[in-house]
């Protein structure tokens, strides 16, 4: 049925899960906005604020359809995994409340390349990653302190990130393997996620910050045989005052530290034998194998200054 309207099918759809950013919302919800593909956005208001703000933004464009919930306070884990499964399309894009996206469509497209490229690829992160091949354990984190990739390493304060080393060839974006990938943003196609069954719930109680998500639906994708990428949209990371917000402060970031090291170390009890020399060397060599097949092309595609932001968890 038309509803009145020319048919469509959102290409993607976007989900956010929101809590309490009132500087940045304008900003980020006008970023989200410029794409001309038919479009899906579902919004979750944890914090059920911002309530004007979302109802003007969900007026336009003609060619997107706005969703907003308000699960109240359940968080990242819950959230996403709720929003994920109400989404039309396939493509399923995860973004955060504290970041926005570049102008067009670049940037999707993109993407959309890459898995149609890669049928082994599950899920594809946007922000950062780590491939866990050190040889220490980070004691602040209880995390590998291998290779850590992505956007904004001027902005790492540990110094450990670094530009993205490979670019696919067909899809002309910096592209690597990456053991683990951070939100956001993150794509994965909503069956994928759906048969895997979305992030863990273990990772945290309901309202408490569900750090390291990401990290292991990484492993259990790796784990199943399919393949996580990490490429550079070009979003803008830890706008506005994301810092001071949020789950950055006060107790919510006591809780937050908690949750990271106890998930970080859960996941050598959940992936024995896998996590995190064997994983890690599947996707070391993968990449390798990118670059023999002219697939993947080694250098340097990032000038100085060219890239902004704050974020740098």
């Amino acid at each position: 049925a038309s509803c009145g309207r020319a048919p469509s099918y959102p290409v993607a759809t976007l989900v956010m899960q929101y809590f309490r950013r009132p500087a940045i919302v304008n900003e980020l919800l006008t970023s989200l906005k410029t794409l001309s593909l038919p479009m899906e956005i579902i919004v979750n208001d944890d914090s059920r604020s911002e309530v004007a703000a979302f109802s003007t933004h969900s007026k336009g464009p003609a060619h997107y359809d706005w969703y907003l919930a308000m699960l109240n306070d359940v968080h990242e884990i819950r959230g996403y995994n709720r929003l994920a499964l109400m989404a039309s399309a396939e493509l399923i894009v995860m973004v955060q409340d504290d970041d926005s996206s570049p102008r067009g469509d670049g940037w999707l497209r993109q993407a959309l390349i890459l898995f149609n490229a890669y049928p082994s690829l599950g899920m594809l992160g946007g922000y950062r990653g780590r491939i866990d091949n050190g040889r220490q354990q980070i004691k602040e984190q209880k995390q590998n302190n291998g290779e850590k990739y992505g956007a904004h390493p001027e902005r790492d304060t540990a110094g450990r990130t670094k530009h993205l080393r490979l670019k696919d060839m067909r899809a002309g974006v910096p592209l690597m393997w990456m053991y683990k990938v951070n939100l956001a943003p993150l794509l994965i196609p909503r069956s994928l996620f759906a048969e895997v069954g979305g992030f863990n719930l273990n990772f945290s109680c309901a309202g408490q910050p569900g750090i390291g998500l990401d990290f292991e639906l990484s492993i259990r994708l790796w784990k199943l045989g399919r393949r996580v990428g990490l490429y550079d949209p070009k979003f803008k990371h830890g706008i506005g005052n994301s810092k001071s917000s949020g789950t950055h402060s006060g107790a919510a970031r006591r809780s937050r530290n908690a949750n990271e090291k106890r998930n970080n170390m859960m996941l050598y009890t959940m992936y024995p034998g896998f996590h995190h020399k064997a994983g890690a060397a599947t996707c070391m060599q993968l990449n390798k194998q990118g670059i023999k097949e002219k697939l993947l092309s080694s250098g340097n595609w990032y000038s100085k200054g060219k890239r902004s932001g704050r974020k740098t968890s």
